[in-house]
């Protein structure tokens, strides 16, 4: 081909090459950014995920506030920090319902069988003792901050998580539970499923890295023990429900 010929086709060429090569740089630059924000390395996700703070197998929610909600009661209750918003509903105890309803499924049967746990109270009484329970927490936790410590198991599929509430209050050394405090007030049966599976629950203590109760933290078949004696205590001084018959 003539040189000059070569010339001419180089020159009608140079704008696309141009627009090529910024085209390559753009798409480079950007792609790289994509790349970062959707597909972040393994040191940047490892060095997030170490942020996150356990007591052996529970997460650690630093900082929790009560969130006022219309589903709220003595033993589910929305809280909220930096993470966001979480449903909680308390391991080991279930608090009576607020309410007496014919809308949900053996709900009357449920508000009876609390009652008649209690040593015999009609489903009025029970229901007394909802709402006392559900005044006590919301007190306990209301514009004050607190900890909760999950394993993110679900209550029966739904958006709600066991976990246990660590009171204001409360160090690792000596945490204040929730789940105590309503037993010991007389305003919670001891019912509800404890952590993990039958190994774990069987086993009694979960070996922690940070400072709770000596480096252990008590959640399985020897808390559930000390639930019982705080329940007799109660019994036996009649409080709460137990002074109700």
């Amino acid at each position: 081909m003539p040189k000059a010929n070569q010339r001419s086709i180089v020159k009608k060429l140079r704008p696309y090459a141009i627009l090529i090569a910024v085209a390559i740089v753009v798409i480079s630059k950007f792609g790289a950014r994509f790349k970062e924000d959707y597909f972040p390395s393994t040191d940047q996700q490892a060095s997030s995920s170490s942020k996150v703070r356990h007591v052996g197998p529970f997460e650690v929610l630093e900082d929790c506030q009560w969130v006022q909600h219309k589903n709220n009661d003595g033993d589910s209750f929305v809280v909220k920090n930096k993470g966001g918003e979480y449903t909680i509903r308390l391991y080991y105890v279930d608090t009576p319902e607020k309410y007496i309803s014919g809308k949900y499924k053996n709900q009357r049967k449920r508000v009876a069988d609390q009652g008649k746990y209690f040593g015999g109270l009609s489903s009025q009484q029970a229901v007394e003792v909802g709402l006392k329970a559900k005044a006590f927490t919301e007190k306990q936790l209301k514009g004050k901050t607190f900890t909760v410590l999950t394993k993110w198991e679900s209550v029966f599929s739904s958006e709600r998580y066991y976990g246990f509430v660590w009171l204001p209050g409360s160090t690792e050394k000596k945490p204040l539970r929730l789940c105590e405090a309503l037993v010991k007030n007389g305003l919670a049966r001891i019912y509800t499923k404890g952590p993990g599976n039958k190994r774990e629950y069987a086993s009694g203590i979960v070996q922690g890295g940070a400072a709770a109760e000596g480096g252990k933290f008590k959640a399985g078949k020897g808390f559930k023990k000390r639930l019982y004696k705080l329940q007799t205590q109660a019994k036996k001084a009649k409080v709460g429900a137990w002074g109700m018959k």
